[in-house]
């Protein structure tokens, strides 16, 4: 997981145990599942040391991000209640090929130990998804799905589009490698894919990108039908046809029923990934060096993935827009809109209602991450005004970075900057930049 993004989690977000089970409660001591559902498993988070949110959108892969994620991975692997694994963050995606040949190393040195270590299912990112619509890989090793065929494309929703502003080309290439016949392969398949970028979405952009909010799928589910419907007539204006949508954001699944509906193309998430990667363990090929590939070949993972294709209407019970037509959560606790709307102001957690989300001190850190929760990472004030509420709120805005005010993990808790942070009158909104498609105006 990210170093310092720390943020109100609700059910949907991979963060969230609601997103994987059936809790408890919400207080830490009841925070873990009953295990009476079919398909629920717990979570188990690792920290990739100093790879902050910029590290991670950036693919920075120096020696000291390879060591971090070595220590984080060797943590997964070494616990035998681990069965899959995958990223905080849909960019991890770039690092698959990176922490594969990690894998390798570990699984090498190892091998003649009384604790040798195995390969796991691990796709650490949706965007690695792009996969099951392409064709064979030239070298034969890589073999797609062929889920997409002429003049038809997918649609990846993100977070932030600027990483993904030139397709999903660096995805591909930290897969496939880049060597001469692969490059000239992933310019014959680039045109499948694009991208949709929600940085300026209402409810959304600045509490996911920016501020580490609690982010408001009610307001959001009501302001991304334009662009979205923008996409698809663009494709459609080009003679082209968009076939599915991928969401790259793992704080997106609260919004795949509603795109469902809308769109009614097929869905893939964080939590389609997760729960079908889950799946394939029992029969896992564990001797394959490259993993993503040997989860692709997979046919139960294929199965099981399809199976939310071929039924572009499934529905996800856990969190989101239901049969009943409201929203999981929000609706269906007798809310006013202005409380419904005003709820990234109030951490999800609204005057007498049920809290939708969790308490920022009660955030799970993970292996490798501070403990108990730092303070001064628990609120923030100038994301919060410039999504529109009238001072501080629940969200961790102030760390995530060395240039945040109180730093990566509230280690200048004490500094005037930090304490300034929650004070200041003016407040200085993100520039959030004015790109957020590819496949043409918007």
């Amino acid at each position: 997981m990210i170093d310092g993004y720390y943020y109100p989690t609700q059910p949907g977000d991979v963060d969230d145990l609601r997103t994987w089970c059936t809790v408890v409660g919400l207080e830490p001591s009841l925070y873990r599942c009953k295990g009476e559902g079919e398909d629920e498993f717990g979570l188990v988070k690792s920290v990739v040391k100093g790879a902050t949110w910029t590290t991670i959108q950036n693919a920075v892969k120096n020696e000291t991000v390879r060591m971090a994620f070595r220590e984080a991975v060797e943590v997964l692997l070494r616990d035998d209640t681990v069965l899959a694994i995958t990223g905080q963050a849909g960019f991890f995606a770039f690092f698959q090929s990176f922490v594969e040949d990690i894998i390798g190393e570990l699984v090498a040195e190892t091998h003649n130990t009384s604790e040798p270590l195995r390969r796991k299912p691990m796709l650490l990112g949706t965007p690695l998804l792009a996969q099951a619509f392409t064709q064979e890989t030239p070298d034969g090793r890589h073999s797609g799905w062929g889920l997409t065929g002429p003049k038809q494309r997918v649609l990846t929703v993100t977070s932030h589009f600027d990483p993904l502003k030139n397709g999903v080309v660096e995805i591909l290439e930290g897969v496939y490698g880049n060597t001469t016949s692969v490059r000239e392969w992933i310019r014959a398949n680039v045109d499948r894919f694009a991208a949709l970028g929600w940085n300026q979405m209402p409810g959304y952009g600045i509490p996911v990108v920016y501020g580490a909010l609690f982010h408001n799928v009610f307001v959001t589910v009501n302001s991304y039908e334009r662009s979205m419907q923008q996409a698809l007539d663009n494709a459609t204006a080009q003679g082209e046809e968009i076939v599915a949508i991928v969401l790259e954001s793992t704080e997106m699944p609260a919004h795949s029923n509603n795109i469902r509906n809308f769109t009614g193309l097929p869905v893939w998430d964080i939590s389609t990934l997760g729960t079908r990667l889950m799946g394939v363990a029992p029969i896992f090929d564990r001797e394959n060096p490259h993993i993503a590939d040997a989860v692709f070949s997979n046919e139960a993972f294929r199965r099981c993935m399809m199976a939310w294709y071929d039924e572009p209407l499934k529905v996800e019970h856990r969190f989101g827009l239901q049969q009943d037509g409201k929203i999981k959560y929000y609706e269906d606790q007798g809310l006013t809109r202005e409380q419904l709307a005003t709820l990234t102001c109030v951490g999800g957690r609204p005057e007498g209602g049920l809290p939708i989300g969790r308490k920022m001190e009660h955030f799970v850190t993970g292996i490798g991450g501070p403990n108990p929760f730092p303070s001064s990472c628990t609120l923030t004030h100038a994301y919060c005004v410039c999504d529109g509420c009238d001072g501080v709120c629940a969200g961790g805005g102030s760390c995530g970075e060395p240039s945040s005010a109180c730093s990566v993990r509230g280690e200048r808790a004490d500094s005037a900057d930090c304490k300034g942070a929650l004070t200041d009158v003016a407040a200085v909104c993100p520039v959030v930049s004015s790109d957020i498609f590819n496949g043409g105006i918007i």
